[in-house]
């Protein structure tokens, strides 16, 4: 294996288009539309919709492909490693807590209620701000959903990297062996204990949502370790990943899109969301090395997944002010343009946060504490 880290364009890019699912998705849900005007292919994922989600699922998988690349060869101590992690995630974590913290203390004092998140009551008090603090919203001490939302998942992959670094040592000495041991004890003995454990309403016990939170947590990010392991067993073949991962992917849109009850038994043999991200993840890579230079034109887009993620809730609570405030009806979500205007202020905003807020802040952490 190249001692050569390699950086992938495409896969920067596939993150950021699983942050735009995500987004895509908490639009349609904030704002409940059913349906967007005019515009076949935005309501066909409207009928998908709650697909969309597991795209949190692909974020792990990809954190598990990129730390193998970055970390399998690099000599690094727990220090570094700790100062890099909380350089690159905590600086816009904390302005965003408290972003949503000073909207909903202003739609309190406008409206005497703050801005839900659909049916979802979500919790501002101290000992909830604590746990954001400390990126442990989604641990299991929460008693609900609180301040910025959306960050629950990077709340539960936050501890998976710091598991990944205690296994470097195996990591590079069995290869993918290790990734592939974690991931069968995970979905064959883990997950099922802790299924076995449900009560019958997961959401019963934020406890154990939280331990299932970090199962598949773990699952997915070794996926993304085993197929980074794959993925350089035969790069020298990139058009043949390329053409193959392309035909999965197409095969598992067309599972994703049968008639469930015509075709239960066909459907439940084919794990098409695991197999679905494998092949989008090789596809991305394989497109690198085939077309070295094409996602490089994204890359003002590409790095900024993070911030879309970690910023697009803020704003949807900033929209729903304004349109309280100024009796707007919440029929103009569903137009295509307003949706697109949304879009566009999230990426400009992102955009100028990730170049004017967390790069210089991610570099002055690093050379303080490095």
């Amino acid at each position: 294996m190249n001692n050569k880290i390699n950086y992938f364009y495409g896969i920067d890019f596939l993150r950021w288009v699983a942050a735009m699912a995500i987004v895509f998705y908490h639009y349609l849900v904030h704002f409940k539309i059913t349906e967007l005007d005019n515009n076949f292919f935005l309501n066909y994922l409207v009928m998908k919709r709650e697909f969309a989600p597991t795209f949190v699922w692909m974020f792990w998988a990809i954190s598990g492909f990129v730390f193998t690349n970055i970390y399998l060869k690099r000599d690094i101590t727990f220090k570094n490693f700790f100062v890099a992690r909380f350089a690159r995630l905590y600086p816009l974590h904390f302005v965003t807590l408290i972003i949503v913290s000073v909207i909903q203390f202003i739609s309190f004092i406008i409206f005497d209620h703050t801005q839900e998140y659909t049916n979802l009551l979500i919790v501002y008090d101290l000992y909830h701000f604590i746990l954001n603090i400390f990126f442990a919203s989604n641990w299991g001490f929460e008693n609900g959903w609180s301040f910025n939302a959306p960050v629950w998942s990077v709340s539960i992959e936050v501890p998976i990297y710091f598991l990944f670094f205690s296994l470097l040592y195996f990591i590079r000495k069995f290869k993918y062996l290790t990734p592939l041991f974690i991931i069968f004890f995970t979905y064959f003995i883990f997950s099922p204990l802790l299924s076995s454990l449900n009560s019958g309403d997961l959401n019963g016990s934020l406890q154990l949502l939280a331990l299932m939170n970090f199962s598949w947590c773990i699952f997915y990010f070794f996926i993304g370790s085993f197929i980074f392991f794959f993925y350089f067993n035969f790069r020298k073949y990139p058009k043949i990943l390329l053409i193959s991962s392309f035909l999965s992917f197409i095969t598992c849109i067309i599972f994703i899109n049968l008639d469930y009850f015509k075709f239960n038994n066909l459907i439940n043999l084919f794990p098409t969301t695991v197999i679905l991200f494998i092949s989008l993840i090789l596809f991305f890579a394989a497109i690198d090395d085939t077309f070295p230079n094409f996602f490089k034109k994204f890359k003002i887009i590409s790095t900024t997944s993070y911030s879309v993620y970690l910023l697009h809730f803020p704003i949807q609570l900033i929209m729903l002010i304004i349109f309280e405030m100024f009796f707007l009806d919440f029929f103009l979500f569903k137009n295509y343009f307003i949706f697109l205007l949304f879009i566009m202020i999230l990426q400009y905003v992102s955009i100028i946060s990730f170049k004017h807020l967390e790069t210089p802040l991610r570099k002055k952490i690093i050379f303080r504490y490095k």
